[in-house]
C-alpha cells in the first residue's frame, strides 16, 4: 500500500525512456506506459465523486487487487535492470505489512521475504 510495485514500474519507465516527452509519446502510441507489475488505483470523478477503479497491466496471479487493505503482491518477485554493460540492479517486490488479514498474515509475509533474500549473495 506504500507503492513498492508502483515504484518498480516507474523505475522501469525511467530506465527505458530518456525524457518524459519520449515516454509520453510512447504511451500515446501504445495507449499504455511500460507495466511490469499490474496495478490499480481508485479515483473519484464528477460532482458526485463517483469512484472509478483504473487498471494497468495484464492480470497476474501474484497480484490480488480485489481486497482493499490486503497486500496486493502475494509473493516476492525480482526485477533485474541493466544500468550499464557491467552493472545490473535487482529490485525485489515484496508483500506489504499491516495486511487486513491480520498479524498472522504479516508473519507469513515476513517469513517469505526472509526466505527469499536468504538466497541472495548481496543485499543493499
Amino acid at each position: 500500500g506504500v507503492g513498492k510495485s508502483t515504484f518498480i514500474n516507474a523505475f522501469a519507465n525511467y530506465l527505458t525512456f530518456d525524457t518524459l516527452d519520449q515516454a509520453q509519446q510512447q504511451s500515446s502510441s501504445s495507449s499504455s506506459p511500460l507495466i511490469l507489475i499490474p496495478m490499480s488505483f481508485m479515483t473519484t470523478q464528477g460532482d458526485h465523486f463517483e469512484e472509478t477503479v483504473v487498471h494497468f497491466g495484464s492480470p497476474d496471479p501474484n497480484e490480488h487487487h480485489g481486497q482493499q487493505g490486503q497486500s496486493v503482491t502475494q509473493q516476492c518477485r525480482s526485477y533485474v535492470f541493466s544500468i550499464d554493460e557491467k552493472t545490473d540492479l535487482r529490485l525485489i517486490d515484496t508483500p506489504g505489512m499491516g495486511d487486513t488479514r491480520g498479524s498472522q498474515q504479516d508473519i507469513i509475509n515476513i517469513d517469505h521475504i526472509l526466505s527469499y533474500i536468504t538466497n541472495l549473495s548481496h543485499l543493499h
